[in-house]
Parts: structure tokens; C-alpha cells; sequence
């Protein structure tokens, strides 16, 4: 963030400012409401974390659920994942396929193991070898849970598979939305509603977020 941000500034300050575009990453979180769609508030989540094996930018790779929702909402979100069809990615019956590389698979399995100590893995945190899948990268799809807010995985980009699920009260105050999603370049926070939340309550949830991207009753982007 600090070299772009650089960047941006030198570009901003010429005699004649140029436009810039830049890649500084992201650490984006998705915000549940308790009166969210479980369905959608799933799926959507399991499309933006492990679309593209959670190689982008856009990743959800942390979720924070009001607490009604979040025993179900986690139940639906571990099956929809061991779901997944993974396998050879130029076969187009699979979804998910491996890693970029051996530096991605080896912070696979480190981040994995460090997640395992601090919390719990519902699913995933290995590497797959079934079906001639041991000749390449594949790190299956994986969510952890309990893991302490204080963990500096929370706020640090990692570019893989890996979601991370917390259990937050109430979703729509504002000390929440600034505890559950500190600053981060290119995030984007996604309370997920059917109709039933107040249009105050989500102008109060908006309020705090100083990200350049958010989405409101819809799946996060990505």
C-alpha cells in the first residue's frame, strides 16, 4: 500500500496530474446481517472467496455474521465448498483448480497450519492428492472459524483459498463495521439483507466505511 500510495502522490503533483492505476491489494471482508438470504449470503461468499482459487484482489477472504445467522450460515457455506468440483482447470467441469505456483502452495500450507493452531479448519487446510491431483499445486478450498481477532492473519493479504468466519453483534452498528473491517486498500464490505433492514440502519453502516469499494445487499463483487 505504501509504495502505491507513493506513486499515486508523484503522479498527483506533476504540473500536469496523470491518471494512475494501481494494484494495492486487498483484505476484503463481507458483512452478514442477521436478516440475510442463507442461500445467497452462502453462495455469494463461496464464489468471491474461492473463485479463481482466491487469487485476486477482490477475495472475500474474511466474513463477519451476525450471530443468529452464523451457526447456519457456516453449516451451508462448509458444504457448499466440499461441493466444489476441483480438478484440471482446462476441463470445463471443473471449477477450482491449483495455485499459481510453489511459493503460493508453500504459504498455503504455512498459513494453514498457523490457522489450525489459532482456531479451527472446517474444511480444507491440505493439499489434495486424490486423482493424479499430487502432480500440481491443488490447496483445497478452505474455512477456518475461532480464529482470535487479534491474529495478524486477519489483516494480512494472502492471496489463497482461505476464508476466515467470525461471529459479530449487532452487524449494523458502527462500532462493529469499524472493528470488523479496519482499513484496507481495495476492500469491499457487503451486508447481505432481503428487504428487511431499514434504510437508517444501512445509511449508519455506511457511514464509518472509508473503503473506495462497497456493495450493500448484494454478493461481494469478484
Amino acid at each position: 500500500m505504501e509504495v502505491g500510495m507513493e506513486i499515486y502522490r508523484k503522479f498527483a503533483n506533476r504540473k500536469h496530474p496523470h491518471p494512475v492505476i494501481l494494484e494495492m491489494g486487498g483484505k476484503n471482508p463481507t458483512i452478514i446481517s442477521k436478516n440475510a438470504d442463507l442461500e445467497d449470503a452462502a453462495i455469494g461468499c463461496l464464489r468471491s472467496a474461492f473463485g479463481l482459487q482466491g487469487q485476486k484482489c477482490s477475495a472475500n477472504s474474511r466474513i463477519f455474521v451476525e450471530q443468529e445467522l452464523y451457526e447456519p450460515f457456516v453449516t451451508r457455506l462448509v458444504a457448499l465448498t466440499r461441493e466444489l468440483a476441483i480438478g484440471d482447470p482446462t476441463q470445463q467441469a471443473n471449477w477450482f483448480g491449483p495455485v499459481v505456483n510453489k511459493r503460493a502452495y508453500e504459504d498455503y500450507l504455512k498459513y494453514s497450519a498457523e490457522l489450525e493452531k489459532s482456531g479451527t479448519i472446517l474444511t480444507g487446510g491440505r493439499h489434495i492428492l486424490e486423482n493424479g491431483m499430487e502432480k500440481g499445486y491443488f490447496c483445497a478450498p478452505t474455512i477456518a472459524v475461532d480464529v482470535p481477532l487479534d491474529h495478524y492473519l486477519w489483516k494480512t493479504e494472502m492471496f489463497l483459498p482461505i476464508v476466515m468466519i467470525a461471529p459479530i453483534a449487532p452487524a449494523w452498528s458502527t462500532p462493529t463495521v469499524l472493528r470488523a473491517a479496519p482499513r484496507a486498500p481495495g476492500q469491499a464490505i457487503s451486508p447481505l439483507a432481503d428487504g428487511k433492514v431499514p434504510v437508517r440502519q444501512v445509511r449508519m453502516a455506511a457511514e464509518p466505511i472509508t473503503c473506495p469499494s462497497t456493495c450493500m445487499n448484494n454478493p461481494k463483487p469478484g
